[in-house]
């Protein structure tokens, strides 16, 4: 099991725990709200919608102060979730999920609502895993030109990949155990998932939150087809202001980044066409 006693080296290991000191009032609530749902769902996608102390927890000074001091930029929470239990999540980097341009520009935060125990499946990290590329579903041989837009069996391609990756490079895969009000706090890059339950009935109240940059282009990687440059880009919602980025911020990113804006505001358009019939 990994030693968290005092902070990490961030920058070089790609991840950290730190002492957020959030109130055990405000992490009580969110517990509360968490183990409501324990008999329903595993998860709790983006709570803040509707409890203003996860929202809390998202936009909290020390975390997003912690991470900007490590990329050297402003973040903004645009996800939140929370787990009552263990979620057992094969590994994988969440640049899979998301992902910004300019690279690497997205982490995220694991605030635990109780002590975490070893039996109840806490997250496991690879070590030395952040200098590992990102991959992306069209980098495997196994998906073929068919099957490289099936969402669910691309991402079964992309976990195998991943777990033969590790393997292959003898990389330790080890639990992180923090205590309540404590937070481990990861790079993009960090190749991460649930470790194994060992007794399904004991909790793991806690709270994940996904931070992207600010002035960056962002797109969802399983939803885009990059081969026949399809980019399905994304306007995040900004949990602090209560709001998602205004698409001047995207077009701005893109005219920086020189990335033609008629293609991203193609792909917006695209995307509100398809919500709008579905």
């Amino acid at each position: 099991m990994i030693d968290i006693t005092g902070e990490q080296d961030f920058l070089t290991k790609g991840w950290a725990v730190i002492e957020t000191k959030i109130p055990s009032s405000i992490l009580d609530e969110v517990a509360e709200v968490t183990e409501k749902i324990k008999d329903v769902d595993r998860s709790l996608v983006n709570g803040y919608r509707d409890c203003k102390a996860i929202e809390k927890i998202a936009s909290w000074n020390i975390i997003t102060e912690f991470i900007e001091s490590g990329f050297g930029r402003k973040c903004f929470p645009f996800q939140t979730i929370n787990f009552p239990y263990g979620s057992k999540q094969p590994l994988h980097q969440d640049s899979v999920h998301f992902q910004s341009y300019p690279t690497g520009l997205m982490c995220a935060a694991w605030v635990a609502l109780e002590d975490i125990s070893i039996k109840s499946g806490p997250l496991h990290i690879a070590k030395n895993s952040k200098h590992i590329p990102t991959y992306q579903k069209f980098e495997f041989d196994e998906l073929n030109s068919e099957s490289r837009n099936d969402v669910d069996l691309s991402y079964k391609v992309y976990e195998e990949a991943i777990k033969k990756l590790v393997l292959s490079l003898n990389l330790d895969v080890e639990p992180v155990v923090i205590k309540k009000g404590q937070a481990l706090i990861w790079d993009t890059r960090l190749i991460h998932g649930g470790a194994s339950v060992e007794i399904e009935k004991l909790t793991r109240l806690s709270q994940v939150t996904h931070y992207f940059f600010e002035d960056c282009l962002y797109y969802a990687p399983l939803q885009s087809d990059m081969l026949n440059g399809n980019v399905r880009y994304i306007l995040p919602y900004n949990i602090s202001k209560g709001k998602r980025i205004p698409i001047s911020s995207l077009l701005s990113a893109a005219r920086k980044n020189n990335i033609s804006i008629v293609f991203v505001l193609m792909s917006l358009l695209k995307r509100f066409i398809s919500n709008f019939l579905s």
